[in-house]
């Protein structure tokens, strides 16, 4: 856990927000450390706090520094915000709380919250994550819509950590992984929050005059979702391992085939070489007024491996009036300009075949799933592709695999 941020808490001001019984208790486990960095603490709210000398010992953490201190420094820390709080009341179940919100500051709602129920506060924590994802991996499943939402108890849960831990382990990364569900009914999607270490790192720190350094391993959370419409497993996460260890252990525990989501690929720009300006039709979508091609990149040098690039407000009308020709090539990126319902400043959407896409906001992926889907740029079923092979092979099912690479073969070599 890195210690940035405890210069918040180096603040004798932040630390007098809290309640002294509040803090007293927050601190109490770990009075034996206290004492040996020479601070001995009160033990009853009565007593004078001397929040100066406190704030020292948190603003020059020493290589002893306990870890769980560090760790619930660090959730206070994010949760100490007008939003954390709001969070926090709104999920605390009744009589958990002798805080309300009305005569308390929030660092004295997430305080609370710890001592009482840390396993909320981590949740609470771990969802606003959520809501920071723009940018997606997807991997599509068989492709037929699911009746339901699958499974996803506590018990199918908790048996993805030990999967993911011994990838992480063996990477680098530690174990201790923690996976969060969260259902999302009327959207058609579960959304799991994996919580897994980095590798370590190493920080100077300066205690007392003296140069020293702590060793801590940064913590970072990943976003997966099941969308049951679309039948497929959509996935944030920055490294192309993680993202392949995920296809096969969600699908391995949430419908018992780590081969039930495809690492083929999902999209494909087809529909903008075929129909042009044709395939950003959004007549039938609510959310979406306008859309039109701001940026094309063409991979034309294989053998070099030049890319061409073009820009515009819009490029489908810029190439019908001035007649230029596209390059020969794979269609290798699309950014679409997208005018959404709720504004007239246009936000942008970047396509990169075959599996991950981008937003300018997190909440615009649903409305633009749903353009993509309506004009053809997500592939289509696996299962009808296996019976498209079948029937090459005149209905015998022999090797059906080998037809159905040939045809996504064929597939790449026209565009």
């Amino acid at each position: 856990m890195p210690h940035a941020f405890l210069g918040r808490f180096a603040n004798p001001s932040t630390l007098k927000e809290i309640s002294p019984e509040n803090l007293l208790l927050f601190f109490d486990p770990f009075r034996g450390y206290l004492e040996k960095r020479g601070y001995e603490l009160p033990s009853n709210p009565s007593e004078q706090i001397d929040y100066e000398a406190l704030a020292s010992i948190l603003a020059n953490p020493d290589g002893d520094f306990p870890r769980d201190l560090a760790q619930r420094l660090y959730l206070v820390h994010e949760m100490a915000t007008d939003r954390g709080m709001q969070d926090l009341l709104e999920a605390a179940p009744p009589g958990l709380l002798t805080v309300d919100g009305r005569d308390s500051t929030a660092a004295d709602v997430a305080l609370q919250v710890l001592l009482r129920d840390r396993p909320l506060l981590e949740r609470t924590h771990a969802e606003q994550f959520l809501i920071r994802t723009r940018s997606f991996y997807v991997c599509r499943g068989p492709g037929k819509p699911n009746d339901s939402l699958p499974d996803c108890s506590g018990a199918v849960t908790t048996a993805i950590s030990p999967d993911l831990d011994e990838w992480f382990d063996k990477h680098g990364r530690g174990r201790g992984s923690k996976v969060f569900t969260f259902l999302r009914p009327a959207e058609d999607e579960v959304w799991f929050l994996v919580r897994h270490g980095q590798p370590m790192r190493r920080q100077g720190t300066l205690d007392e005059g003296e140069s020293s350094s702590v060793f801590f391993r940064p913590e970072v959370f990943d976003v997966v979702i099941y969308h049951r419409l679309l039948d497929s497993l959509i996935v944030h996460t920055d490294l192309k391992g993680v993202r392949e260890l995920y296809r096969k252990t969600f699908g391995k525990r949430v419908f018992r085939n780590e081969d039930y989501f495809s690492a083929d690929g999902n999209y494909t720009l087809q529909p903008l070489k075929d129909k042009r300006a044709g395939a950003l039709d959004c007549e039938d979508i609510e959310e979406i007024s306008s859309v039109t091609l701001q940026e094309l990149e063409i991979f034309v040098g294989k053998a070099r491996g030049i890319f061409h690039s073009i820009k515009g407000d819009d490029v489908f009308a810029y190439l019908a009036e001035s007649r230029t020709r596209v390059p020969k090539g794979f269609w290798n990126k699309a950014v679409l300009r997208i005018v959404f319902s709720d504004t007239l400043k246009p936000r942008t959407v970047t396509i990169w075949p075959p599996s991950r896409t981008s937003y300018t906001r997190d909440d615009d992926r649903l409305p633009v799933e749903e353009l993509l889907r309506t004009n053809g740029f997500v592939l289509g079923s696996r299962e009808a592709e296996d019976e498209e092979a079948e029937e090459v092979l005149g209905g015998t099912g022999r090797q059906a695999s080998a037809p159905r690479r040939q045809t996504r073969a064929a597939k790449s070599s026209r565009k």
